[in-house]
């Protein structure tokens, strides 16, 4: 059976795979300091300074995205070209897998 929503089903062969990720729901407090992100791993022991895009996505994280919402919001919030953002976001999630500070999970989208 297909899924639906408002108006009616869903055609499945319009959706693809994604991975949602956030970050990690245990052993993380942070707060907003000025313009940082200061983060604590409590797991880890290990203390963060996020500025700037850094701060953009750390923010954007805490509800699941995949990682074109990432970069639509540093295209977004910063101008710069799409393939520079791709980049940029794939770097910074790539520093988070290695800290354990992300959750990720296969997810659908349209």
């Amino acid at each position: 059976m297909a899924p639906e929503r408002r108006g009616g089903p869903v055609d499945e062969r319009t959706w693809t795979w994604a991975v949602m990720m956030q970050l990690r729901s245990t052993g993380l407090t942070w707060q907003i300091v000025g313009d940082d992100v200061v983060v604590l791993d409590l797991e880890g022991s290990v203390y963060l300074k996020l500025e700037g895009s850094g701060r953009a996505l750390w923010e954007a994280l805490t509800e699941p995205r995949t990682e074109a919402d990432l970069v639509e919001v540093l295209t977004g919030r910063y101008a710069i070209e799409p393939d520079r953002a791709a980049r940029d976001v794939a770097s910074f999630l790539d520093q988070l897998r290695r800290r354990d500070l992300l959750d990720d999970s296969p997810g659908q989208t349209e």
